[in-house]
């Protein structure tokens, strides 16, 4: 599967982490008329976004099928929590 062909999938580090391609995300949030980028920004403020070891920004560099894209990352926690 190519890197580009999906929207969210569990990365490599056994942590539960789904990460997101950024293209991919934010195409899905513009189609249902939400602004991407601020909705990802308030991810990142509230603590949804996974983005430790980086610097600054919002993406995460993650391991899937062997590369390393850099991707947005949601933490198993908050999938969790928003399943309850």
């Amino acid at each position: 599967m190519s890197r580009s062909d999906w929207d969210g999938r569990d990365t490599d580090d056994g942590l539960g982490s789904v990460a997101f391609m950024p293209h991919q995300l934010e195409k899905f949030l513009k189609d249902r008329g939400y602004e991407a980028k601020s909705i990802i920004r308030t991810w990142k403020d509230k603590g949804w976004l996974d983005t430790a070891g980086e610097k600054k920004g919002l993406k995460k560099k993650v391991s899937l099928d062997g590369e390393r894209p850099r991707c947005y990352v949601i933490p198993q926690r908050i999938i969790e929590k928003s399943s309850q």
